[in-house]
């Protein structure tokens, strides 16, 4: 914090707008580029009709710091929406429901569909179709396209026409939309790893078929999950709302007692509540920053600081850090998110952007998919953060030298598959990058599983997944417990150390022999547009613990093309369960005789029936034979250092959020999720 007695300080009140307090610093600035300025707003919140924008011209570079804070003991609400006011209620029934309200929205003068609506902060619920399901947030909720599902390995040689353009649906979902133009789609087209989120263009009513603004992630095909929102006609549940472009109205059936005129409701009104260009040192510190589409966007800034916020209720992914350096968000509250967290490109090696000490959970709430943080440069820093209840990853880089230490992350990939908690995707990524200390829990990974059992839940969801070919980088002191898929997925991946971590209770006996605790693999090119280039040669994985009874049909190391005597493993502590007595492999792969005897593999490590630890469920995951540890050379591991920590802009650790910790039962297998039988594909 800025002491006031080295900064001018400028107040925003009752009295005082905000933006005449921000003409105060303008001016401020001009008379004296190097001063230290304090914004401090004092009023409880505000709405926006413009950005905050702040360039080069405020804040240069080597200009003084520039604060802008809540006043003491005050968080000011600033919204990135307008208000909707003068609601009524509609004269007749709507789609049968007789609590639909309406205003008019003219004088707002939308040339376009709204992207959202707020009703005190919080984003409503765009009509959609299928509803939406509290008793199942993830795995309800979808429809499917219809026929006989294949698996998504299987690819339509040559493309359909129009395959990625338009998708039939089937007849128990076809309803009459009226206006086309209204609609959107959100589906997972093949591969449950990436969603498009599109515009309705047309609609082809004969053959029951929508059109598309543009080019899906990829075909649409059987048992692939959609939802469709806007159409007027889907408008027919609580916390609904829609928009009629042409008559310049919006409807909304409010929750359950609420009445729209008695509460603040809003429409996203500017691009960012904060935009930043070319700006330096600057400070947004304690404020609530809700209800719009972005949070902060800057452009080539550096030394910009987001710190004790709460951010939540963006359409948009909240942050994006573009093309700068020594930046940082941290000791911020970040939940509610249409898309991700944060998006970060450029940074260095010695000007590293950083997110810190930040709680993170319930992100992509509109694409279903969106990693938390997804980065794109050099040298960035995620440390000590708490994720959960994520529909993808927790952390998706490319790039080198990045720092992901003292993280917890539990309850993640809950709508979608193939990814980890933290996915590295770079052919020459990775070089010199730290993964150590965290703890990594609860990797569910939802499915269609055509083909591959009954399973929606349960698949595909990895710990820590090095994909295409990253390299020299360091993993160790990592706990991952109770994932679906693999502990470590090692694609094409070279000069990888991985020690010293313990791999708790993973991978699923439902899925029998699809289920396996690593994956080491060698990936030649395909082709010119294969980037995934990579040969395993000279990783290490030893002193690490492979604990697995509760699977002990688990494959222990899943080799794909890999030779795997140019790497090591070694000194390892391996439980695969008293049924199974001896790691299992695939492809005529024997432990005694392959493994050990002839590749010289695992020559140091034990294989015990079962491994005790002190304390596992609060983060103590000792083994407490210290015989077998020395002997192994392996260091006791307690996990209570990660996660959030108390500082002057953090004064407590919140109370976790309601979620799938305190919520089992929602990520029980939904009971629809079935291929359907032929002569009834819909």
């Amino acid at each position: 914090m800025l002491s006031l007695f080295a900064a001018v300080l400028i107040q925003a009140t009752n009295g005082v707008p905000f933006t005449a307090a921000l003409d105060q610093v303008a001016a401020e600035r001009a008379r004296d580029q190097k001063a230290d300025i304090v914004l401090e707003i004092g009023v409880k919140g505000f709405a926006l009709l413009k950005p905050i924008y702040i360039d080069r011209e405020l804040q240069p570079t080597g200009a003084g710091k520039l604060t802008i804070r809540g006043a003491k003991g005050m968080r000011p609400k600033i919204f990135g929406s307008v208000p909707v006011k003068n609601w009524k209620r509609v004269g007749k029934k709507m789609n049968g429901r007789s609590d639909v309200w309406v205003a008019d929205v003219s004088a707002l003068d939308p040339v376009d569909q709204l992207d959202a609506l707020f009703l005190d902060g919080a984003m409503m619920t765009l009509a959609r179709y299928p509803n939406f399901n509290p008793k199942m947030p993830y795995s309800g909720g979808w429809a499917y396209v219809p026929g006989r599902w294949v698996s998504m390995y299987q690819f339509p040689k040559p493309e359909p026409a129009g395959g990625r353009t338009e998708m039939r649906v089937g007849k128990k979902d076809w309803h009459n939309w009226a206006v086309p133009s209204e609609g959107r789609i959100v589906i997972f087209p093949r591969q449950r790893y990436g969603s498009s989120y599109i515009r309705i263009a047309d609609i082809d009513r004969e053959n029951r078929m929508l059109k598309f603004s543009g080019n899906l992630c990829d075909v649409p095909r059987p048992g692939d999950t959609y939802i469709l929102s806007g159409f007027r006609e889907e408008l027919d549940d609580f916390g609904e709302w829609f928009h009629d472009l042409k008559e310049k109205k919006v409807y909304f059936i409010p929750p359950k007692g609420k009445d729209p005129n008695k509460c603040l409701v809003t429409v996203p009104s500017v691009n960012s509540i904060f935009c930043l260009e070319n700006a330096h040192h600057v400070s947004i510190e304690n404020l609530e920053l809700c209800a719009g589409r972005k949070a902060v966007d800057t452009t080539q800034c550096s030394f910009i600081s987001i710190r004790g916020c709460s951010i939540h209720d963006m359409c948009e992914r909240a942050i994006e850090f573009s093309w700068g350096h020594d930046n940082e968000l941290r000791d911020s509250d970040l939940f509610e998110l249409g898309r991700g967290v944060i998006h970060i490109t450029g940074g260095g090696v010695t000007q590293p952007n950083t997110v810190e000490n930040c709680y993170i959970h319930h992100v992509g709430k509109l694409d279903h998919v969106s990693p938390a943080v997804f980065m794109e440069g050099y040298g960035y820093r995620i440390r000590h953060n708490l994720f959960h209840d994520l529909p993808g990853w927790a952390v998706f880089h490319t790039g080198n030298h990045h720092e992901l230490t003292d993280n917890r992350v539990h309850h993640y990939m809950l709508e979608s598959e193939d990814g980890g908690a933290f996915y590295t995707c770079n052919g020459n990524g990775g070089v010199e990058t730290v993964t150590a200390r965290n703890w990594i829990s609860d990797g569910i990974g939802f499915a269609k599983c055509a083909g591959y059992g009954p399973l929606a839940f349960y698949n595909n969801s990895h710990g820590l997944y090095f994909d295409s070919g990253p390299n020299h980088g360091y993993v160790y002191d990592n706990v991952i417990e109770r994932v679906s898929g693999m502990a470590f997925k090692i694609d094409g991946n070279n000069t990888q150390v991985v020690s010293n971590n313990v791999l708790y209770c993973i991978g699923r006996p439902e899925l029998g022999p699809w289920s396996y605790a690593m994956n080491l693999s060698s990936k030649k090119s395909e082709g010119p547009d294969d980037f995934r280039e990579g040969v395993a040669y000279s990783n290490r994985l030893v002193h690490n613990i492979w604990y697995y009874p509760n699977c002990p049909n688990q494959i222990y190391v899943l080799v794909q093309g890999a030779d795997c005597t140019r790497s090591t493993f070694d000194y390892n502590w391996i439980c695969p369960g008293r049924d199974a007595k001896y790691p299992r492999f695939r492809d005529g792969v024997d432990w005694k005789d392959t493994w050990r005897s002839k590749w010289g593999l695992d020559a140091h490590s034990v294989i015990s029936e079962d491994i005790g630890f002190v304390a596992p469920a609060q983060g103590d995951f000792t083994p407490k034979n210290k015989v077998v540890m020395k002997k192994l050379g392996i260091h006791p591991l307690v996990m209570k250092g990660c996660g959030l920590y108390v500082n002057e802009f953090r004064t407590k650790i919140p109370k976790e959020a309601e979620g799938c910790a305190s919520h089992p039962e929602w990520i029980k297998n939904p009971p629809d999720h079935i291929n359907p039988p032929k002569g009834k594909e819909g």
